[in-house]
């Protein structure tokens, strides 16, 4: 099965994203290898542009070592303030904020990485591309959308569910409540997304086939992946509702955690957090002098 992950699950910010990762320093360590195998799924590389792309990831990961693992960490801190206390929805929905402040920063900075590769693709890897496109299209029709709506909802908060208790523990009965009443609020985006992601797809593709250079990629990446402004303003409102349910949904929560289940949350967070911390650590030059 090749589900995505929930829309309401991605509104919980980087701080779920990131504990998503197990043995987060042994992936980290081979991001450009992971990168590179993922990417070459979709372009079908030849050995040149494997080299390169590795090459640019490693010096992509260099800036995110040394700058972003520490506003990572920070947000991770700040997420483990949170759930030590009966945070208002305002401060969720600022967590939240930050995340995906984050997250587009980082997007932001890898506008070279992306753009350079897509510029030197053959048309045969764009033709590959397509072809990827369409299956994963399909199955994403077949596996999450074409099912009935009723299951669909069961699903969703199901998934939802075992998402936060993978940093809580068994939720309670009034907890499951609580969450059950969130993906009630919040309409199944599924379809209006995938379309949308169709419209985005169709775009790139068209550049794709034109053999565009570098600059016109990068400012295509950065016009439909980055804010809401590419999006119909009803979706757009749509997803601002979302996240106001979610934070209020989340506050009340938090609020509601037991003694336990605050402390194991906040211990995975921070854990999380020292980890990235050590990570950022490793990658900086050692002082004059030092050992």
């Amino acid at each position: 099965m090749n589900r995505r992950r929930l829309p309401l699950v991605a509104a919980l910010g980087l701080a779920l994203a990131l504990g998503g990762c197990s043995m987060l320093s042994f992936a980290y360590g081979r991001v450009d290898l992971l990168a590179e195998h993922y990417a070459d799924r979709w372009f079908d590389f030849d050995a040149g542009q494997s080299s390169r792309f590795r090459s640019r990831v490693r010096e992509r990961m260099v800036v995110n070592r040394r700058e972003e693992l520490p506003q990572a960490a920070a947000l991770l801190d700040e997420a483990v303030r949170l759930v030590g206390g009966r945070p208002a929805p305002a401060e969720v929905d600022a967590l939240f904020d930050r995340g995906r402040g984050l997250f587009e920063q980082a997007l932001r900075r890898s506008l070279p990485l992306m753009s350079d590769t897509l510029a030197e693709l053959a048309p045969t890897q764009v033709g590959h591309f397509a072809r990827e496109l369409a299956e994963s299209n399909a199955e994403q029709l077949e596996e999450d959308l074409d099912v009935d709506p009723v299951e669909r909802q069961a699903e969703r908060r199901k998934e939802l569910r075992l998402e936060i208790e993978r940093w809580t523990g068994k939720l309670e009965p009034a907890q499951r409540a609580i969450l059950d009443r969130l993906v009630e609020q919040v309409p199944d985006g599924s379809r209006a997304w995938f379309e949308h992601r169709q419209v985005r797809q169709r775009g790139l593709l068209a550049l794709m086939r034109s053999r565009a250079d570098a600059p016109a990629y990068a400012r295509f990446i950065e016009e439909w992946w980055l804010g809401d402004r590419h999006l119909d303003p009803a979706h757009a409102e749509r997803l601002e509702r979302g996240r106001r349910s979610t934070a209020d949904a989340m506050a009340e929560l938090i609020a509601s955690l037991t003694p336990r289940q605050r402390e194991r949350a906040s211990a995975r967070l921070g854990s999380i957090a020292r980890e990235l911390e050590a990570l950022h650590r490793a990658g900086q030059p050692r002082e004059a002098g030092a050992g």
